[in-house]
């Protein structure tokens, strides 16, 4: 359900009113010798109003972005049977679909290097990753690209494509070939990303039997004769991803989204190694057994802002309400009512409720990032 415009507005000037009136109360401040800084507050409500009205409406995606035949299909055999797809650039995101391509002026060097070993001629540190440039990589296959949408009539030649769709609107082929996101692998060799790199856009490595660990020596002790392994995302979210995993001897688990600092990996709930994988993703180290690994986003520098963040507010507003009600205390003869002392210590009171609500989420697993069909 929408709610309408004007009434977002309403509520918004409503509360914000309401907020102001109640800080100025709270400071002590008469309304008359404050009125600058009412018509102040009422001035920068007033400011939005151009903003509400029609600046930037909101338009319902459907209208923009009609679903087609071949992108429901798209959607309800992703549902099925996991996989990424390969469509236009950035259209992915729009029907909840993942795909590996699409344009970022921020795209990760690890992960545009490995998906096009070759670089690219631009005016940029970085930029997009075409349809061209995925469908062309060695590593196609390791992205877990399941699906490719083309124009209607135009043939996917290649081992392992299979025409699964074939519409007035577009083909859909499937790729038998393609990796799942989470996969476990019995064996792991350790090598500098200049090595890996070389071996990768060599297409001489077999991501099926290996993986190619950085920033090790030498890889733990595996049994390359295991004979059953399995692993299923029980839970994929942007900030935490949840896997069971199954293996008869030791192996690692790989998952293929980007390796990225503040990244860390648990295993059973103690936290393990969270390993560089195939230059540019994720891996842990697994004994025999089933068990849950869980991937979680806890970057430090998060925290950290959030706690110089709620310090610095907390002596803000200290400064002030001790100001005031030094202030106050001057003025007030002795055994009046003190209304505006205590709607000092109300204030008082509101920060510290803040304060200790911002220790909770510091002491949370981490933020939870938006929701995005893309994990790159």
């Amino acid at each position: 359900t929408v709610v309408p415009l004007a009434l977002q507005y309403l509520a918004f000037l409503a509360l914000s009113t309401g907020m102001a009136l109640l800080l100025l109360r709270a400071l002590g401040g008469d309304f008359t010798e404050s009125r600058w800084s009412l018509a102040l507050v009422l001035l920068q409500l007033a400011s939005t109003l151009p903003l509400a009205i029609g600046y930037n409406p909101v338009t319902e995606a459907r209208w923009l972005y009609p679903s087609t035949p071949a992108i429901e299909h798209l959607k309800r055999e992703s549902a099925r049977d996991p996989g990424r797809v390969l469509l236009q650039a950035n259209l992915g995101m729009l029907y909840g679909l993942s795909d590996p391509s699409g344009y970022d002026g921020m795209t990760p060097r690890r992960f545009e290097r490995v998906v096009r070993p070759g670089g690219a001629l631009t005016l940029l540190g970085n930029g997009s990753l075409t349809v061209a440039d995925v469908w062309a990589s060695p590593v196609v296959d390791l992205l877990g690209v399941r699906r490719v949408l083309v124009p209607p009539g135009i043939t996917v030649a290649g081992r392992g494509y299979e025409l699964e769709y074939d519409g007035a609107d577009a083909r859909v082929y499937r790729n038998d070939g393609a990796l799942p996101r989470a996969f476990v692998v019995p064996v792991g060799r350790c090598l500098g990303d200049a090595a890996a790199l070389g071996l990768i856009a060599a297409r001489a490595v077999d991501f099926r039997r290996e993986v190619l660990l950085s920033g090790c020596e030498r890889a733990p002790e595996t049994a390359p004769g295991a004979k059953q392994w399995n692993a299923a995302i029980r839970r994929g979210e942007a900030s935490r991803v949840v896997i069971e995993a199954t293996t008869d001897a030791p192996a690692y688990l790989v998952l293929t989204d980007t390796w990225y600092p503040g990244w860390r990996v648990s295993v059973d709930g103690a936290e393990q190694p969270m390993l560089r994988a195939n230059y540019a993703f994720r891996a842990v180290r697994l004994g025999p057994g089933t068990h849950e690994v869980a991937f979680e986003y806890r970057p430090a520098s998060v925290r950290i802002g959030l706690a110089v963040s709620l310090a610095a507010a907390a002596v803000a507003v200290g400064l002030v309400l001790g100001s005031r009600l030094r202030g106050l205390r001057r003025r007030e003869p002795q055994g009046q009512p003190e209304p505006r002392r205590r709607a000092g210590w109300a204030a008082l009171a509101l920060l510290l409720s803040a304060l200790v609500a911002g220790a909770l989420l510091l002491g949370a697993p981490g933020p939870t990032l938006p929701r995005a069909p893309n994990e790159f």
